[in-house]
């Protein structure tokens, strides 16, 4: 959505909750492919952006919070991964990231050929891990390839959902994709999933949170601040039937973080991710035997986050 004003153009990323991000923007290059409206903004602050269907995806200036998040914390556990899936991920960005750990093999499976063009053209740092030879990208519906690849009973030791999460991307976020996601995990193995904004759409959190852990043994949320994406706090879930990502006490930050120039990640910033809340933390927390039995005898909703003043 855009707004004309005497400054120019202006892009709004609506939010759902009446409180939209509204960026100065002139717009460089729009193309629609046969999934989606792929464009390239350009802010004399955020450098380019590139927005899907209207949803802002990722900007030059603070892309890097996001994936090296979402890839530098998995691979924490898994520090000699040798296996790695990224289903969606056609910017690179969550790739290029990946290839600093000494992986063999990255499969990126994204549903639009289109995105990885356009990203080749405006976002060639990020692109450029797909011309690494441990990564293979492949077009195809993320869905259909995950059931392909259970049938194949391949394995992978980090597994990463990196998708929009509206239009052709909605079966990515059915229960029955991250059973099958379940079954391409390996023995030692964790999944991250991008959530949503936490205080924002703590309800939609919740519900992702209850999803998986139908599945996985430990689901744990983990928090950043990325200023671009709606209210600026956002988060993702690790899950694993092996892992507890809240036992930190076995990873060799020192090992994991030689030699890696980071500008958001670090061993710091790992133990606090895991960190939420309150409101966050109640509202997700696992609930109890007793607290079931009260909820089922009350039929009571959980708890959510209460704006209203005092």
């Amino acid at each position: 959505q855009y707004l004309e004003s005497r400054q120019g153009r202006r892009f709004v990323e609506p939010s759902g909750v009446g409180a939209d991000l509204v960026f100065d923007v002139t717009r460089i290059f729009s193309v629609q492919s046969k999934f989606q409206k792929i464009e390239v903004l350009r802010s004399e602050f955020f450098g380019y952006i590139l927005a899907i269907d209207g949803d802002l995806m990722l900007t030059q200036r603070d892309e890097f919070v996001y994936h090296e998040m979402i890839a530098h914390v998995p691979a924490a556990y898994i520090p000699n991964a040798s296996d790695v899936l990224i289903i969606g991920g056609g910017d690179g960005g969550t790739a290029k990231q990946l290839l600093r750990r000494p992986v063999k093999h990255i499969t990126v499976v994204d549903l639009d050929e289109e995105v990885v063009h356009v990203c080749r053209r405006f976002f060639p740092r990020l692109a450029a891990a797909f011309d690494d030879h441990r990564v293979r990208l492949e077009f195809e519906d993320g869905a259909e390839w995950v059931g392909n690849a259970v049938r194949k009973q391949k394995t992978f030791d980090i597994i990463i959902v990196d998708s929009t999460d509206f239009g052709a991307a909605q079966p990515l976020f059915e229960e029955h994709f991250h059973r099958q996601l379940r079954q391409l995990m390996a023995k030692i193995a964790v999944l991250v999933i991008n959530l949503t904004s936490l205080p924002w759409q703590l309800e939609s959190v919740q519900r992702s949170v209850a999803r998986q852990r139908r599945i996985f043994r430990f689901v744990r949320v983990f928090q950043i601040h990325q200023p671009t994406y709606t209210s600026g706090h956002y988060c993702f879930a690790i899950c694993s039937n092996s892992v507890d990502a809240l036992e930190t006490g076995t990873i060799d930050f020192t090992a994991i973080t030689h030699g890696l120039y980071m500008q958001y990640y670090s061993p710091e910033v790992h133990e606090a991710t895991f960190a939420l809340p309150e409101f966050a933390r109640r509202a997700i927390s696992a609930p109890s035997k007793a607290r079931k039995k009260a909820r089922k005898a009350t039929k009571k909703p959980m708890a959510s986050m209460n704006f209203t003043s005092k």
